[in-house]
């Protein structure tokens, strides 16, 4: 059990929990009037949610957690879920207060449940749910106790509906937290600030404070606001006044300057710090938030700007998720996967179909990535206005955040009616932040319907139909335009030959539905149209659900430029020519065939020349272009395949693939080697196989099992098979393409640990790494 007290304002609330799955809800016990009479009454409504409650026969987990991670799969569960049984399931966990925790606000606060949830505290029902992406908060504070009295939290999940067309999970998916503040305190999200530049390399800083008072009666306060670099050094400084009424808020504004400050762009993403600290008699309270002092706008000729100076969004689209933990993507792999995007030259990211986990926009932040942040529900009701509006205070302090998407692919925006509800949303963010543009993602023609959302957005976004785009731009052309999802090739990691019976598919960018594109025809289009803003890829990570072409045995989709561990695929090439200067050349197959089969297959580079010899014996050299790249035929002989990529006339790189045996040993690389003890930090390790000789082997499909020492844990497995229906929960996992991975989590303890790899038949593979203060 947990003990909190009030010396944190912030606190996690991810351990000790308790799960269970497939337990009804509460109305099910409802059998009689007594039953009924008794359950309406306060703190009588849930007695799972009451201490003392026997819940030794649940299962310990911690958050985030996606509970469908692990199940079987069931042929007659939905495609676009990835053919799981859905259900629903209760958490519990129980946590005292101490005594100084008396007359604080207590609010508890969820950053996303997958699915229609149900939140009680000491047996009363506080909150319901119904979306699985907004972060909400409960204000706890009149049904607590404290002192040596336990409190106790249930949460009841359904997931029996669907709110999108992809994987979701299940589960309290993202991060749980406990906020403890003073009675007169900084209201939640209720810090926002923003710049703009004067003359003379002056910017305006404006922060404007929502306090709150949980006391009966008027209370005055006071607000020092400060402004610090990376360094700590203080840059700006300014100072508010007010009167919180009684059981209210109120607001005040506060403008100063800082002069000459370092910008935030995708090159150089500098972030300060602003710290508000509120005082008052009876106490304070501190807020903070990064800021970056950037500019941008869209213009309807010449694209997107960022601190003046014109830049293409080169951006993708991500759904939540990877492979071994499902939705429950643990924050060190969201880093890890925002990592991978960057170096890559990636310098935008759609949050696809919701808004995203407050981690990832941390992590944009960090690393100089634009963001378009996404609202999930496309309608005007209360309940809808209420989750954008919560989108909008929780992201506006991110200077990643550049645009909010208001919908994906409505068929109702085409109309009026759409029109209307899109004005309604873009009232209630303007209300909330004017400072970002306002954005859509429209496909096929309906960017074109008559009194529809097309041609309010500020940026309109177009998906795929890159036939439009022009068309669009002729008959409005006041309208700057974005591609909000573009490409969308198939290809299976290490596949070479498309097989769709067995859902094996070429990744060579040359496979994608009639509506789709590839990753050449779109750069070809956004870069050879200045009033075209940008793109946005599709996408960067497989993931579970939505499998095409053809579904199972497929569980996985097929779109990414990576598979679901992270492994480049072919498109992952093909785009790297485009945004990397560092040269490099890619041959698109493995060289393990029959002797004498002639091969056909594709190279990728973005060098002005490439030579290919087999052997030593020369196939060709030819000039190639990123727009087309190069095709070649070869035939088959055991050895090697090389290329060598030449500019202005000079080898400058060069890829050697050799034919290899039998595996006889296994290699792991982790990502990195130190880990925080923290018991949550977790690291992506790549599992393969070697010949004799130290080769890859690239059809290697052994069986392989994990172990580590000490207090880490092995948290899931994935190898970016799409028709793999192994268990990603359990220690173990098959090769698929030579390759898999294997996500270790760390302890609470510093201690070195080893995690093994062994296979039958093969030499184990071993990583020694360390965990401690980080």
């Amino acid at each position: 059990m947990e003990y909190f007290d009030s010396g944190n304002r912030k606190n996690g609330f991810d351990r000790d929990w308790r799960f269970m799955p497939d337990l009804p809800p509460l109305c099910d016990d409802c059998h009689g009037n007594t039953d009924v009479y008794s359950v309406t009454r306060t703190g009588k409504r849930c007695r799972y949610a009451v201490s003392g409650f026997d819940d030794s026969g649940w299962r310990k987990v911690r958050l985030p957690h996606d509970w469908l991670v692990g199940q079987d799969f069931d042929t007659d569960g939905l495609n676009a879920q990835g053919f799981f049984r859905r259900g629903y399931a209760w958490y519990r966990k129980e946590f005292r207060l101490l005594s100084d925790c008396r007359g604080k606000q207590i609010l508890l606060c969820f950053d996303g449940i997958a699915g229609k949830s149900e939140i009680y505290i000491n047996g009363s029902l506080i909150k319901r749910n119904f979306s699985s992406y907004n972060t909400f908060t409960v204000d706890i504070t009149d049904r607590v106790y404290h002192g040596d009295r336990t409190n106790t939290v249930a949460v009841f999940v359904d997931r029996r509906d669907v709110e999108l067309w992809a994987y979701e999970g299940a589960g309290i998916h993202r991060h749980a937290w406990l906020y403890i503040k003073d009675a007169v305190h900084i209201a939640h999200d209720g810090l926002f600030v923003t710049s703009r530049p004067e003359s003379g390399g002056r910017w305006k800083v404006t922060a404007v404070i929502t306090a709150e008072n949980s006391l009966y009666t008027d209370t005055g306060y006071d607000i020092a606001i400060s402004v610090s670099d990376a360094s700590g050094n203080i840059v700006g400084t300014a100072d508010a006044h007010g009167i919180a009424p009684a059981d209210g808020r109120s607001v005040v504004t506060s403008g100063f300057y800082v002069d000459s400050p370092a910008l935030w762009d995708t090159d150089s993403p500098t972030l300060y710090t602003v710290s508000a600290e509120l005082s008052y008699s009876g106490g304070k309270d501190r807020e903070a938030c990064v800021h970056g002092f950037r500019t941008f706008t869209a213009d309807p000729d010449k694209g997107f700007f960022l601190n003046g100076k014109p830049i293409k969004f080169y951006g993708i689209c991500c759904h939540q998720g990877h492979a071994g933990v499902g939705t429950a993507v643990p924050d060190s792999i969201v880093a890890f996967r925002m990592k991978k995007l960057k170096e890559l030259g990636i310098n935008g990211f759609r949050c696809v179909h919701h808004n995203p986990s407050p981690e990832l926009l941390d992590e944009c932040d960090r690393l100089g990535i634009l963001v378009i942040d996404e609202n999930r529900n496309f309608e005007s009701g209360e309940e809808y206005i209420g989750y954008i509006e919560d989108m909008v205070r929780r992201d506006r302090n991110h200077p990643s955040v550049v645009m909010y998407a208001l919908f994906n692919e409505e068929p109702i925006a085409e109309f009026p009616e759409g029109g209307n509800i899109y004005r309604r949303l873009a009232s209630a963010v303007k209300r909330l932040d004017g400072t970002r543009l306002l954005t859509g993602a429209m496909n096929e023609d309906s960017a074109f319907g008559e009194g529809g959302a097309g041609t309010l957005m500020d940026v309109t976004g177009i998906n795929y139909a890159l036939y439009n785009f022009e068309k669009f731009h002729r008959l409005h052309p006041e309208k700057p335009l974005l591609g909000t999802e573009n490409a969308a090739t198939f290809g299976t990691r290490g596949q070479y030959v498309t097989d769709i019976s067995k859902r094996m598919i070429a990744c060579d960018d040359t496979v994608h539905m009639d509506c789709f594109n590839t990753v050449r025809e779109t750069f070809r289009a956004v870069d050879g149209s200045d009033y075209i803003a940008g793109m946005c890829l599709w996408s960067g990570y497989d993931y579970r659900g939505e499998s095409m072409p053809d579904g199972w045995p497929a569980v996985t989709s097929q779109f990414g430029i990576m598979d679901s561990c992270g492994f480049p695929k072919g498109g992952y090439w093909f785009v790297r020519a485009f945004l990397k200067k560092e040269p490099f050349v890619k041959i698109l197959q493995h060289w393990n065939h029959t002797p004498g089969e002639i091969l056909d297959f594709a190279t990728v580079t973005n060098c002005d020349e490439v030579e290919l010899t087999v052997n030593g014996t020369p196939v060709g050299r030819k000039t190639s272009e990123p727009y087309t790249q190069l095709r070649w035929q070869a035939e088959y002989q055991p050895g090697e395949i090389k290329a060598v990529g030449y500019r202005d006339g000079l080898p400058v790189a060069e890829e050697t693939v050799r034919t290899a045996s039998a595996p006889a040993a296994l290699i792991l690389d982790p990502d990195r080697t130190s880990l925080s003890a923290d018991g949550a930090d977790t690291v992506s390790v790549t599992v393969y196989a070697v010949d004799k000789d130290g080769n890859p082997v690239p059809d290697a499909d052994n069986l392989i099992r994990f172990s580590v020492t000490g207090s880490a844990q092995i948290a899931g497995c994935g190898n970016g098979d799409p028709t793999s229906h192994e268990n990603d929960t359990l220690p173990e996992r098959k090769l698929f393409a030579g390759m898999c991975a294997v996500l270790v989590r760390s302890g609470e303890k510093d201690e070195t640990i080893c995690l093994s790899a062994e296979s039958d038949g093969l030499t184990a593979g071993h990583a020694v790494l360390t965990v401690g203060k980080c």
